[in-house]
């Protein structure tokens, strides 16, 4: 009911005292303090391409969502009032349709290419420390 707004089924994860919703039709991320006395979302930001996953980094609390019309990743901070702007993060030719972004508790960065049939280690600057493409 709090995102009935979002067209697609979203892309939800808590973090901190707040749920980010991703709209992985409109490209865009909404933000609910959930400690509020009546939660309401809040647009936070546009223009995400065709976002398809969202994680918050265990140590920096940075998010890192994965886009697949611009074959990149998003790095952006938001707290419970307001959003840093998006920045590239990771761009490569190596990406074709980055799908899914973890995080180990170590702070690693993997994101996972099912069309390019890789996952990629990213490291702190965006480029690609690894791949991984042997699934026999």
């Amino acid at each position: 009911r709090i995102i009935k707004h979002i067209r697609n089924p979203p892309v939800i994860i808590m973090s901190w005292q707040r749920l980010l919703a991703l709209d992985t039709r409109s490209g865009r991320l909404y933000v609910v303090d959930t400690q509020a006395n009546v939660p309401q979302p809040r647009l936070a930001v546009s223009g995400l391409g065709w976002p398809t996953d969202i994680k918050v980094h265990p140590k920096s609390q940075a998010l890192y969502i994965a886009d697949v019309k611009g074959k990149q990743i998003w790095r952006l901070s938001c707290d419970v009032n307001e959003c840093t702007k998006p920045v590239v993060f990771s761009r490569t030719d190596a990406f074709r349709t980055p799908r899914e972004v973890d995080i180990t508790a170590d702070g690693a960065i993997w994101v996972t290419d099912f069309t390019a049939n890789s996952l990629f280690a990213i490291g702190s600057d965006g480029a690609i420390r690894q791949t991984i493409s042997s699934f026999d």
